[in-house]
Order: structure tokens, then C-alpha cells, then sequence
């Protein structure tokens, strides 16, 4: 694990914008306490690479079970425990990347609004492998695991204190349809609370999803392994309900 500073010639852009009205919804459901931390330097985030957690489901589909993820967190962080949101990325659930500038942008906005936050990859949809290998349940497990890795004390080697009862997930496209999975299935309570969601552009229904776009069916395909649309088997059908 490595820690970076990277400074961005123009780092406000039109998505930036976007970044901020999401994180004051964010922080209307209560998980901010506190006023955005002040930048340091010019630069209110610091970058943690290679941050993973453990995500046992996704050796299905790739060797061992570690999954990597970047911190970023704020430079001059306010005194106590502060929010989390594990930001999930888009890519029709078969390709997409961490690193992707769009998901560096909106790392480093809410990381310079307060918020550490945990930017993730995830095992990927093989609709081609032989057996195919569908998103889910796997994916959904996976970021369920990276909330689970933000909860626990010592989290990013102790550089940042964490609230447990404060951690949001954030996705686009198919990552907003994780991000809702993973917030239903960890809810606002227990051991490993989801708090709040955040989504944008995903995919929420599958048994009513194809809205005249071919891309739908290929998206349902990669994720549950069949597309409800066009396989009416209760089996399909079945997880189609429970995807």
C-alpha cells in the first residue's frame, strides 16, 4: 500500500458539481456532523493506493481473495470519527475500473468535503468464461465485504478514524445497482449498517428493465446469468426477484 499526493491541474469539474449536491444529500441524512475539512496546501484530499479488503466470493472468478480499493481522505480532517461512503464504479457489470477519472474526480471531491472514502474495484462479470460467471450474487457480495473492511477498527492501517454508524455506498450504473443491493441487504442496523445510499442511472427492477434499450438485456444477462425478459423459467425468473 502506497500513499500519494496527486495534484490535478483543474481538479473542479462539471462532474465535481454533481460530487457536491450528491454529498449534501449525503450529509442531510445525518451523516455529517461537521463542516467540510479545511485544504491543506491547496489540496484538501490525500490518496491511500491499494487499499484491499477481503472478498472471498470473488476467487470464482480470479485467483486469491483480495480485492483492492483507494482511500482518499481528507487532508486537514475535523477531530473525531468521521463518515464514510464506499464509491462503487459503473460498468455494465463486465468491465469498468477504479481509476476511471470520473471515479478519481468524485473520490476527491468528497474526501476534500470531509468524507473518507473508499473507492473500490470488484469481481467482474464473465458472460463469455466456460461456465459463464454472473455478477451476481458475487459482486454484491464483494462490496458488502468493503463496508465490512471500512467498519473495523484499524481500517486503512489506522490512518483514518472511521464512524462504523456512518458509512454510505455510491455507485453509477451498474455500481448504483450494487450500492442498492448492498444497502438492502446490510440495512441501517446490525453489525456492518449501511446509512445511507446513493445512486444514480442504475438498474433497480430486472423484471421490468428493458425500456426499449438492447443494452438492458445484455446488462441482465451479465449480472443474473439470464435475461428475465426473454427466459421465462422460474428459475430465471427467480433470480431476477432476488437480484
Amino acid at each position: 500500500m502506497r500513499v500519494r499526493l496527486r495534484f490535478r491541474s483543474n481538479p473542479r469539474s462539471p462532474r465535481s458539481l454533481v460530487a457536491v449536491v450528491c454529498a449534501a444529500a449525503v450529509a442531510g441524512l445525518g451523516l455529517m456532523s461537521a463542516p467540510p475539512a479545511a485544504a491543506a496546501g491547496g489540496q484538501g484530499w490525500v490518496e491511500d493506493v491499494g487499499v484491499t479488503y477481503q472478498a472471498p466470493a470473488c476467487a470464482v472468478s480470479k485467483p486469491g481473495s483480495d480485492t483492492a480499493g483507494d482511500v482518499y481522505r481528507p487532508a486537514n480532517p475535523k477531530p473525531g470519527p468521521l463518515p464514510v461512503v464506499v464509491y462503487v464504479h459503473g460498468g455494465a457489470f463486465t468491465g469498468g475500473v477504479r481509476t476511471a477519472e470520473d471515479n478519481e474526480v468524485i473520490a476527491e471531491e468528497l474526501a476534500t468535503l470531509g468524507y473518507v472514502t473508499y473507492n473500490i474495484d470488484y469481481c467482474l462479470a464473465d458472460p463469455t468464461a466456460d461456465p459463464p460467471v454472473a455478477g451476481f450474487p458475487v459482486q454484491v457480495l464483494d462490496v458488502e465485504d468493503a463496508v465490512r473492511a471500512v467498519s473495523k477498527p484499524g481500517f486503512d492501517d489506522g490512518r483514518v478514524d472511521v464512524d462504523p454508524s456512518r458509512v454510505a455506498v455510491w455507485g453509477g450504473s451498474a455500481g448504483s445497482t450494487l450500492a442498492a443491493e448492498t444497502g438492502v441487504a446490510l440495512g441501517d442496523t446490525g453489525a456492518t449498517p449501511v446509512a445511507a445510499m446513493v445512486g444514480w442511472s442504475g438498474g433497480y427492477d430486472f423484471l421490468d428493465f428493458r425500456d426499449g434499450n438492447p443494452q438492458a438485456g445484455k446488462d441482465a444477462q451479465a449480472f443474473l446469468g439470464c435475461d428475465p425478459q426473454t427466459n421465462k423459467s422460474a428459475s430465471c425468473q427467480s433470480r431476477a426477484r432476488k437480484g
